[in-house]
């Protein structure tokens, strides 16, 4: 009887200890209460973040890891559904993936999605911009990597791909 309690425990536990679910362009569509039972850490925004569109961010998940870094993900919700998920750090100079072409951050989005399409630019002030895009099922992963003189701002977007058709145009 011990034996069928002790194995029914640790059937329990393994089963609250499996990792959350990949923060991916899988999630768009997902409704609010999914959302909640998928992540049960996730916290309701006292004041929403506005997005493009007039989109609001109302979900957020702190230290959410992606490759050797620790993001902070918000989800914006129309119609009680995610229609946007930005992931966000912001690291100090040496933590910078914008200042070598191989990081781990990047080389664990080529793994996922492929070799993406990638350009390098300057702002006005001289600071290193950097942006990947790759479309995978029906979503577009947008990643921009700003280089600062003391800091970088990394930001990861799943946005669902819509594709316009050019007699629109």
């Amino acid at each position: 009887m011990r034996r069928i309690f002790l194995t029914v425990c640790l059937l329990l536990c393994g089963v609250s200890a499996q990792a959350q679910p990949a923060i991916d362009g899988e999630l768009l569509g997902v409704g609010e209460a999914a959302l909640k039972g998928l992540f049960p850490d996730i916290q309701r925004l006292a004041k929403p973040v506005m997005g493009p569109h007039r989109i609001k961010g109302t979900w957020r998940l702190a230290h959410t890891p992606l490759a050797d870094m620790s993001l902070e993900t918000t989800f914006f919700v129309s119609a009680h559904h995610v229609v946007r998920i930005e992931q966000q750090a912001l690291l100090e100079q040496s933590g910078c993936p914008a200042s070598t072409p191989d990081t781990a951050l990047l080389a664990e989005l080529q793994t996922k999605y492929g070799s993406g399409v990638d350009a390098n630019n300057t702002d006005a002030s001289g600071n290193a911009q950097r942006s990947v895009a790759w479309v995978n099922q029906g979503a577009n992963v947008l990643l921009y990597l700003t280089q600062e003189s003391m800091q970088c701002d990394v930001l990861l977007v799943y946005q669902p791909h819509v594709e316009n058709d050019g007699s629109e145009l």
